[in-house]
């Protein structure tokens, strides 16, 4: 990060700061502590994590059709390159809830050595590249691929680390189960701390 700094100019990191601001805000849709609530289900594990998955990615996906709708509406708010870095962020969203699943089933089982190091390495593969394109004159893109990149490899790396295989089925009890009894109160929540901390 240190040589980022001396890479790239403050404005590109404004548009990537900027930019992750207003996707806070979308991606609140999307948090709603169901890892919690996956990390402390005992029973009928597979067909919970299978729940979890589907929730995860839908609520990312329609994190990423919001914003899509709303991008004609903030061309006269966003400058082009902070609307372009709300788009990758958006997709890149929809790798990381994707993730939450296997991370959590790994968590349950202990496996942090196993996921640091995976983290680690993704984080040094996706920097080195970054530290290459600013120096080749990509600008705030520098920054945008190494989020896009560094989420895309925690997924395949986790997902391989994970003996969870998408196995189970959808139960609509559960997902009821997910929204009222963790997901509610962690929402709104989140919803305070996001006013209170950003608000300005």
């Amino acid at each position: 990060s240190i040589i980022l700094a001396r890479l790239l100019e403050p404005e590109h990191f404004g548009i990537v700061a900027l930019a992750s601001f207003y996707f806070s805000l979308v991606g609140r849709i999307k948090e709603w502590g169901f890892d919690s609530a996956l990390l402390a289900r005992q029973d009928d594990v597979e067909a919970a994590a299978l729940t979890h998955f589907i929730l995860q990615v839908v609520l990312a996906v329609l994190c990423v059709v919001l914003i899509g709708a709303a991008l004609p509406f903030l061309s006269g708010v966003l400058s082009r390159d902070t609307r372009v870095a709300l788009v990758i962020l958006a997709l890149t969203g929809v790798a990381q809830s994707a993730t939450t699943t296997f991370r959590t089933v790994l968590e349950k089982q202990l496996q942090m050595q196993a996921m640091s190091l995976l983290e680690f390495f993704t984080g040094l593969v996706a920097t080195a590249i970054a530290i290459l394109m600013a120096y080749r004159g990509f600008g705030f893109w520098s920054l945008l691929v190494r989020h896009a990149l560094q989420g895309v490899l925690n997924l395949v790396g986790i997902a391989w680390l994970c003996p969870w295989r998408l196995t189970g089925r959808w139960d609509r009890k559960l997902a009821r189960w997910y929204f009222t009894v963790y997901g509610l109160p962690i929402w709104l929540g989140g919803w305070f701390s996001l006013l209170t901390y950003q608000f300005d």
